[in-house]
């Protein structure tokens, strides 16, 4: 249920309060369960570590969705990094990291008339290669994406591991 909060629109305002809510029900989860076990017991269960773990992942994934919500309404004006746009870019679009080209360099495909001077030396250009803009929101989508591909691969490797340390206890 925990990883349901990536496919959350950030614009509903429900995305930082679901995953709170979850953190709240694995936390008293943990509680009523360390009531019911042995205060002392020498083997540490595995439920218990695995409870654990899913709690901190909890702590993590709504910590990653206030981050999400805070980038999601950034200032339009605000520039966009240009890592961020290619990564963006490439996340989103299906598009090749390499493709994307900083402003000083010159590529003979592009019309250099479309480009902007308005930006100071040094800076990155917010276009891609196509003359798009790269939106806070697309990026905002993009870290939802790949959070929850991350967490789902976080989540089922320490599934996976769990039930294997059960099994091999039996």
């Amino acid at each position: 249920m925990n990883l349901l909060v990536f496919l959350i629109p950030a614009e509903s305002g429900e995305k930082i309060s679901y995953a709170i809510t979850v953190l709240l029900t694995f936390a008293v989860y943990l509680s009523v369960y360390s009531d019911k076990i042995p205060p002392l017991s020498l083997p540490i269960a595995v439920f218990s570590v695995s409870l654990l773990i899913k709690l901190c992942t909890s702590c993590l994934i709504a910590l990653c969705c206030i981050v999400i919500s805070k980038v999601i309404y950034h200032d339009e004006d605000r520039r966009i990094p240009f890592r961020m746009q290619q990564l963006t870019s490439c996340f989103l679009r299906n598009r090749k990291i390499g493709n994307m080209k900083k402003p000083s360099q010159k590529d003979s495909t592009t019309d250099v008339g479309t480009q902007s001077d308005e930006h100071e030396a040094g800076s990155l250009k917010r276009d891609d290669f196509l003359g798009r803009k790269v939106t806070w929101k697309e990026v905002a989508d993009a870290m939802d994406k790949l959070c929850l591909v991350f967490f789902t691969v976080m989540s089922t490797v320490e599934t996976v591991v769990s039930l294997t340390i059960i099994m091999n206890r039996h």
